[in-house]
């Protein structure tokens, strides 16, 4: 169920034309509130359509609540989308497909969804999301060489001392350009195996501790997850053992263009000695 407001942010032109989210009461009969544009990836790369993180081509869409916070069928209701774009460069036709129809970076592109009720009723809009044109992924690099020192015996906790250093991959076009607001996946592909610990004994996160497995890149071409470090996984004994001999996760780092990978250098993968105390990334 979505909380409901009877507060309406605002109303324009001919209608019922307003702003909302998913907790603000709708104007229109038959709709609570609507989602944001749900977008498949942050951003279209150049002359190429919108896609998913696996490479497929994925329209955008909206979720529409109904008066008793159920989703809506399709049937009932009509999408329309429309580009934010001084350079006229980023195009979303009416089934929601996005697309960038020349080389021309967009950084400011952004989207907006107007809903209507099949059978009529006013529209409702949702607020602008960013969906800027960027460089095509040519080549990536990521880091290594610092230390995570966790604390020999804590709670399993979101403390920051549980968060490792920023494992961080850098994404580039071919004339080494940054390719920003572009999706990194980062899988642990080995857990620390050496006992047979009570659950993972770490978990990708972002800054904030919430579990991800995907980093997007900023302005510089930056993608960064973070590695937590789950001491309650341990007994007293595997952490006292790992302080004299650590144990080892492995983190894959992958960037997808289209069906293919864009090669991540020195290697993909993170190798990440866990000690408490002293983990050494190599």
């Amino acid at each position: 169920m979505i909380r409901r407001s009877a507060r309406v942010l605002a109303a324009a032109c001919a209608g019922w034309l307003v702003v909302a989210c998913l907790d603000v009461a709708s104007p229109v009969k038959g709709i609570s509130a609507i989602s944001p544009v749900l977008l498949p990836t942050p951003s279209v790369v150049v002359n190429d359509t919108m896609r998913d993180i696996a490479g497929n081509v994925t329209p955008l869409h909206v979720l529409v609540y109904g008066p008793n916070g159920d989703t809506l069928p399709h049937d009932q209701f009509k999408v329309s989308f429309v580009a934010i774009d001084t350079s006229g460069n980023l195009i979303v036709n009416d089934t929601g497909l996005a697309y960038a129809k020349d080389d021309s970076l967009s950084p400011t592109a952004q989207v907006v969804a107007q809903v209507t009720m099949s059978n009529g009723g006013g529209t409702i809009q949702a607020l602008a999301v960013p969906l800027p044109v960027v460089p095509v992924p040519a080549a990536a690099n990521r880091d290594s060489g610092f230390t995570f020192q966790p604390p020999f015996s804590a709670a399993d906790t979101l403390s920051s001392t549980l968060i490792s250093p920023p494992l961080t991959v850098r994404v580039f076009s071919g004339t080494s350009t940054a390719v920003p607001s572009y999706p990194v996946i980062f899988t642990i592909v080995q857990q620390p195996n050496r006992f047979s610990y009570n659950g993972p004994l770490v978990v990708l996160t972002n800054s904030a501790g919430r579990d991800t497995t995907v980093g997007i890149t900023g302005t510089s071409g930056q993608a960064q997850v973070f590695l937590r470090f789950r001491p309650s996984a341990a007994t007293n004994e595997q952490l006292s053992a790992l302080f004299s001999k650590p144990d080892t996760v492995v983190v894959r780092a992958q960037v997808r263009y289209r069906k293919g990978q864009v090669a991540v250098t020195p290697s993909d993968s993170f190798v990440i000695l866990i000690q408490p105390g002293a983990a050494k990334i190599q």
